[in-house]
């Protein structure tokens, strides 16, 4: 396998409320995935949006970009898909650009929280996309650990899968199990 197939796919965190600046969290996280590129300057980079409203995350993905840029990666090698990391509602932008590229390995970066949930929604999809399967997917934890995140997300999905999620949440997380049908058109 040649290192041009391999990407680094991170996956964002809002921006700090407070400040309207990136997240210590999305910091740590492009940090990280800077990290992995940096073992091969050859490989791709592909940034999400995240934070559930498509305005936004457009913005939040296109400044990861920029940071990305700021700090060494050339802009060619940067991809950008619009869409929340959290739900994976809007995979399918991501998952295009993943096809259309024809990466073989994927590193996902993400926190310790997020990347547990993420790395169950790929073999998810994995079970459903005949194309998925080809790709191997390796988490890359970032540094960032934030206690309360990973109660939270213990929680959600226990309550997920005991069918007490809220209607609306139950709505979303329900997305990521039929959002296979259009991938299994591609």
């Amino acid at each position: 396998m040649s290192l041009v197939d391999e990407a680094v796919m991170i996956f964002a965190e809002a921006y700090d409320k407070r400040i309207g600046e990136l997240s210590q969290d999305l910091v740590s996280r492009l940090e990280r995935g800077l990290e992995v590129w940096q073992e091969d300057k050859s490989r791709s980079i592909l940034v999400t949006g995240g934070v559930h409203h498509p305005s936004k995350d457009r913005v939040i993905a296109h400044d990861m970009k920029d940071w990305l840029a700021e700090h060494g990666v050339p802009e060619k090698l940067i991809y950008v898909a619009d869409g929340s990391y959290d739900t994976w509602t809007n995979f399918t932008d991501a998952a295009d650009i993943i096809q259309k590229r024809k990466w073989k390995r994927i590193f996902l970066v993400s926190n310790l929280g997020h990347i547990k949930r993420i790395c169950l929604v790929v073999k998810i999809l994995k079970l459903f996309n005949y194309w998925m399967r080809d790709i191997d997917f390796v988490e890359k934890t970032s540094a960032y650990l934030d206690k309360q995140d990973v109660v939270h997300e213990t929680i959600s999905w226990l309550l997920f899968f005991l069918g007490l999620f809220p209607p609306v949440k139950k709505f979303i997380y329900t997305r990521i199990f039929s959002e296979y049908r259009h991938l299994k058109a591609c």
